[in-house]
């Protein structure tokens, strides 16, 4: 056997790793946000008023940093583009909710939550925001990332406080930089 054959067969077990954590990845952040929508008690989806198609409330995002290195959310065209895979080796996606004054009632605003997590060990670290408020969550099976939806109820209510927080701001009071973005349906 010469090296080469050597690292082709280390090069395949790398790979074969690197794609499976990837695709557990993609369905952790799907379970994430059907979790995250039945936590809230939100309906499924909306019709769109210009294009008839249905959307969802809750929806994940791509997540791309622009040119100053910030992170810019995005709609998703691909299960697999909604993973940005960050220098410190945390995947970085994006979290969308839409709310509005009543069901399929405009105007619609989408508020976008930066979410990034990393397995560590046998729990995920989830950090939300770009201030990456930090939380573990228990999994119940590393190898599919299935945590323990127990043990995410807490970056649920996070997310819950930080909008409430947000929707309470008058618009005369001076605003910090806010730990969500939004984008506005009319």
């Amino acid at each position: 056997m010469s090296h080469f054959d050597d690292l082709q067969r280390s090069y395949s077990k790398w790979r074969t790793a690197q794609r499976e954590y990837h695709h557990s990845s993609v369905r952790f952040v799907d379970g994430f946000a059907r979790r995250y929508q039945a936590y809230l008690g939100a309906p499924e989806t909306f019709v769109d008023a210009d294009s008839g198609t249905r959307i969802k409330y809750v929806t994940t995002l791509v997540a791309e940093k622009d040119n100053d290195g910030e992170f810019v959310l995005k709609k998703a065209t691909s299960p697999f583009d909604r993973l940005y895979y960050d220098e410190d080796s945390f995947w970085v996606t994006g979290v969308g909710l839409t709310l509005d004054i009543n069901t399929n009632a405009y105007p619609k605003t989408q508020f976008t939550y930066l979410l990034r997590f990393i397995l560590r060990a046998q729990e995920l670290e989830v950090q939300v925001g770009p201030e990456r408020k930090s939380f573990s969550v228990k999994l119940t099976d590393t190898n599919e990332l299935s945590p323990d939806w127990e043990s995410v109820k807490p970056v649920f209510q996070y997310m819950v406080d930080v909008l409430k927080a947000a929707l309470a701001i008058k618009l005369w009071e001076p605003k910090e930089k806010s730990s969500i973005g939004y984008i506005e349906f009319k």
